[in-house]
């Protein structure tokens, strides 16, 4: 079920989204080849989108991200926190608890993510990855964030980054999601859109193995095409890593479309779309 969904559709280009949050500056612009509008971040700041006051034990959060100058921009973090002054969304470095991941975008292939964590108000030792991904100044990426309790698993594009088993502080609400641009430079620029929050989905092997089935939204395709969005990826790549680790499992996918128009058409669709997947 998706709770919040941000494409900056009701804010003009040139001002600063309407239900967000920043003690910096930025602005809505759109991108030549690239569909929508997008925020455009080039000053050091945070910036926080105040329609999400909540997140629960299990969901997803997603979101596509830009780097159109890698290797000439600071670190672009994001951060799951405890705000206790919404209000005050600066000092969400100083909250008891709080996710944080950086996104450090260099050409060549040459990327790395890293790993912050905060918990009960005591720090955790950062870590760090290369990636592969942001070094193409063209392409967005898409990121996708699954929580599961003190579980966290994110993918960049379909490619599964981290997969922390105690990523957060138990019965702890989480109740926001701070973006914050390590230092600003005129030299090149971060962007996003598609901000999507959804409820999470369950354990997928639990699921499967104990109930012997498994419901899911998290697949969607184009409009009247059995091509598969990307932001399906993350519960596709799950998904095909059950079925490789229970190799003599056997499973039968049936997929639905809408009611919309006719039905030996919607028919014909289904059956594309099951077997895409």
């Amino acid at each position: 079920k998706i709770v919040v969904f941000e494409d900056f559709a009701q804010d003009a280009v040139g001002d600063f989204p309407d239900k967000w949050n920043t003690n910096a500056s930025a602005e809505i612009v759109t991108i030549e080849s690239l569909q929508g509008k997008w925020l455009k971040i080039n000053k050091q700041g945070i910036y926080l989108p105040e329609f999400i006051d909540s997140l629960p034990d299990n969901f997803t959060l997603e979101y596509d991200l830009l780097c159109d100058n890698p290797g000439r921009v600071w670190g672009f973090y994001s951060s799951l926190t405890t705000l206790p002054d919404r209000n005050r969304p600066e000092n969400w470095q100083m909250a008891d608890n709080r996710f944080t991941f950086i996104v450090s975008a260099y050409p060549d292939g040459n990327s790395t993510s890293t790993v912050e964590r905060r918990k009960n108000a005591v720090g955790e030792a950062a870590v760090s990855t290369g990636t592969k991904q942001f070094s193409d100044k063209t392409k967005p990426v898409h990121i996708a964030l699954w929580r599961q309790k003190e579980r966290i698993v994110i993918y960049f594009n379909q490619k599964k980054v981290w997969d922390l088993p105690k990523a957060f502080a138990q019965n702890t609400l989480y109740n926001s999601f701070v973006y914050w641009l390590q230092g600003g430079t005129d030299d090149g620029n971060f962007y996003l859109t598609n901000l999507r929050l959804a409820v999470g989905l369950p354990d997928i092997r639990n699921k499967i193995l104990t109930q012997n089935k498994w419901v899911t939204h998290g697949i969607s395709f184009d409009v009247n095409s059995a091509n598969i969005k990307p932001e399906s990826y993350g519960t596709l790549k799950e998904m095909a890593n059950v079925l490789k680790e229970y190799t003599d499992l056997k499973v039968k996918i049936v997929g639905h479309t809408d009611a919309d128009g006719k039905d030996a058409d919607n028919l014909d669709l289904s059956r594309r779309r099951a077997a895409s997947v």
